[in-house]
């Protein structure tokens, strides 16, 4: 576990590399969002998607049959590249204070696994991992509670006692059975209302 922690310090250090999700490009650019990018004042002059999309197939077009690629074509590609942000990387949130962990404990009503307490607490409070990252850990004991208290779809299903969710998969979660350190993964797609007992079982896997 030590050298574990240590290459896990290490590589969420590195904000391209600390999550599966990608961390350090935004189509949204330095305007902020799309509409931003690719409204009448954006960077884009009001191009649609549509008309982006027919470029990037007659670039391609072109690459396959060894032609030339138009001026304009190539200008609005390059726009679109400029108006991408590669700074669009968020810290990483300091490790979680002992206090914090032992208040999620009381609140949780078990004790976390004690692999799983140094993670947040050595490496960082959430922000790293598979996915987006761990949630931290205020987060997942939050989601946990409500979980509990409110039951999701269908009817008359109770959500496991010490499954508890970790990675916001929207929708699901990824969670940790905290009995036998098992990793569960819930996708309530498909679940409806009044979905039975077999279709909630193999919303886990």
């Amino acid at each position: 576990m030590d050298d574990l922690i240590d290459r896990l310090q290490i590589r969420a250090a590195d904000a391209k590399r600390r999550t599966d999700a990608p961390q350090s490009i935004s189509t949204a650019g330095p305007g902020g969002t799309l509409t931003t990018m690719f409204g009448n004042t954006g960077p884009l002059g009001g191009l649609s998607l549509g008309s982006l999309m027919s470029d990037l197939q007659r670039v391609v077009a072109a690459n396959q049959a060894g032609r030339a690629i138009d001026a304009d074509v190539t200008g609005r590609v390059e726009a679109v590249a400029a108006g991408m942000s590669t700074d669009n990387t968020t810290d990483l949130p300091a490790p979680a204070p002992t206090a914090a962990l032992d208040t999620a404990e009381t609140n949780l009503g078990f004790a976390l696994p004690a692999d799983l307490r140094r993670l947040y607490a050595e490496v960082a409070d959430g922000g790293f991992g598979p996915g987006g990252g761990l949630l931290p850990i205020d987060r997942a004991v939050a989601v946990y509670r409500d979980l509990r208290a409110n039951p999701p779809l269908p009817r008359g299903r109770t959500w496991p006692e010490g499954l508890l969710p970790l990675i916001d998969r929207e929708p699901g979660y990824d969670a940790l059975e905290v009995d036998t350190g098992r990793v569960v993964g819930w996708d309530p797609e498909g679940l409806t209302e009044y979905a039975g007992p077999k279709a909630w079982q193999r919303s886990f896997s």
